[in-house]
């Protein structure tokens, strides 16, 4: 059970603000490991995709 909810952890303890989407997004993943995968990197990415993002809107 603390595999399956991993990537909703580790979204609370970054501080995410899509905390509440990642974790009922953990329910039908955890069947799927590529899925679950994909959350994980959703978790644990969030401020590094953010920044490229802004990054790209200055230039242009």
């Amino acid at each position: 059970m603390f595999l399956w909810f991993l990537p909703a952890l580790l979204a609370l303890v970054f501080n995410r603000k899509h905390f509440k989407l990642i974790l009922v997004a953990c329910i039908p993943a955890g069947f799927s490991l590529i899925a679950w995968g994909g959350v994980l990197i959703w978790a644990t990415t969030g401020k590094a995709v953010d920044k490229y993002a802004n990054r790209g809107q200055k230039q242009a």
